[in-house]
């Protein structure tokens, strides 16, 4: 029996591969860029200039508060966001039709009541600047 060699080509891959790995390569890198892309976009505290104003307003008005009050507060967010779950999950799960339907908006009205009218995902972001702000300032103060 005689072994029959592959060519070999600048990545080592039979031709047949070439295509299907820069298709890949491409994908991941297009990925990379819109959530690069996307997040960027995000009204924030590093990014007001994509906020309206009553964005605005909001996070000037989370902001002024301390960090420790603001942690408290995503805890207790966190905690009715749980209650709200788990008190939905088995009467969504055991419900089909209509009844799932209604079920899954009332379930979606009391979540965004315990967020504080969608404030959560703000408050996170806010928490997250000012914890690296104190780190930031801390780094300084140690040079």
């Amino acid at each position: 029996a005689q072994a029959t060699a592959i060519p070999l080509h600048s990545h080592s891959f039979p031709d047949n591969l070439q295509p299907q790995m820069i298709f890949q390569k491409l994908v991941v890198v297009c990925a990379v860029m819109l959530v690069t892309l996307c997040h960027a976009a995000e009204c924030g505290p590093e990014s007001l200039e994509h906020c309206n104003e009553d964005e605005k307003n909001q996070i000037f008005s989370i902001q002024s508060k301390s960090l420790g009050s603001l942690t408290t507060q995503l805890e207790v967010m966190e905690e009715n966001i749980k209650e709200v779950e788990d008190m939905y999950a088995q009467q969504i799960g055991a419900s089909s039709g209509e009844k799932k339907e209604t079920l899954l908006q009332e379930k979606n009205d009391r979540l965004y009541e315990v967020t504080g009218h969608g404030s959560y995902t703000m408050l996170k972001r806010i928490i997250q600047w000012k914890e690296k702000g104190l780190k930031a300032a801390g780094r300084a103060t140690e040079l």
